[in-house]
C-alpha cells in the first residue's frame, strides 16, 4: 500500500540510492495521485538530488490537496527563494 511505497523510498533515500528513491516516489504519486503525502515525498527527494524545479511542482501539488502541509509550504518557500 502506499505507506509501504513511501518507507521503502526513505529507506533508499537513506541509503544515498537517489534515483531509485526517485522512482519509487513517483510512481507512488502516479498509483496515489490524491495522497498530498506521495506529492510532498517526492518533492522531499527531488529537493535532495538538487532536481528544484520537479521539487517545487511536487510541493505545490502537495499543497492544492492539503493546504495544511506546514512541510510542504516551508519547503517550497525556501526552494523559491
Amino acid at each position: 500500500d502506499e505507506a509501504d511505497f513511501n518507507a521503502l523510498g526513505y529507506r533508499l533515500l537513506q541509503e544515498n540510492k537517489l534515483e531509485s528513491a526517485l522512482f519509487v516516489f513517483e510512481k507512488t504519486a502516479l498509483l496515489y495521485p490524491d495522497s498530498w503525502n506521495a506529492w510532498d515525498s517526492l518533492g522531499e527527494a527531488a529537493a535532495k538530488g538538487g532536481l528544484k524545479e520537479r521539487a517545487i511542482a511536487s510541493y505545490r501539488k502537495s499543497l492544492e490537496l492539503n493546504p495544511k502541509n506546514k512541510n510542504g509550504r516551508a519547503m517550497l518557500e525556501q526552494l523559491e527563494k
